[in-house]
């Protein structure tokens, strides 16, 4: 068990220090993936867990690959400053991810707007099966009170 939790610690530090040296930037998609499976594999145990471990490994070891093989003139920076448009798009969506409502917030919300479509739809449906000269005449105004205007 303690293998597992020192793989994934061992995989936030890794990419904790690539962030920080803009090595995020080199393949944006694959950095987004491994970061997504450290995620759901610090979520899972046994067999389950000992598979994602061994998948996020390789994923990372290959990731380490292409950072050594693309490190430009500057030792300490990956890439240069200037992020490409998917980089840029990919904060983007990062920062607007962590500024929503919490899922359970987000589900109670849609719990009660379907509650209320629901409701408004089985009001049409009941109002359907009333026969229309009833209906008609439920939503009509006494006749005396039309004359009174």
């Amino acid at each position: 068990m303690s293998d597992g939790i020192d793989c994934v610690t061992n995989a936030l530090v890794t990419l904790d220090a690539w962030r920080e040296r803009s090595c995020d930037r080199i393949d944006p998609m694959r950095f987004r993936i491994i970061e997504a499976l450290t995620r759901r594999t610090s979520q899972h145990e046994g067999d389950a867990r000992r598979v994602l471990d061994a998948r996020l490994s390789s994923l990372i070891d290959a990731y380490a690959r292409d950072v050594e093989r693309t490190k430009l003139h500057d030792e300490t920076r990956c890439v240069d400053a200037t992020p490409s448009p998917l980089a840029a798009l990919l904060d983007d969506l990062a920062k607007h991810a962590n500024t929503h409502q919490q899922p359970a917030e987000l589900l109670d919300y849609l719990r009660a707007v379907w509650s209320t479509v629901s409701a408004e739809k089985r009001l049409r449906e009941s109002l359907a099966q009333v026969p229309k000269k009833r209906r008609s005449a439920q939503f009509e105004q006494p006749r005396a009170s039309r004359r009174c205007r």
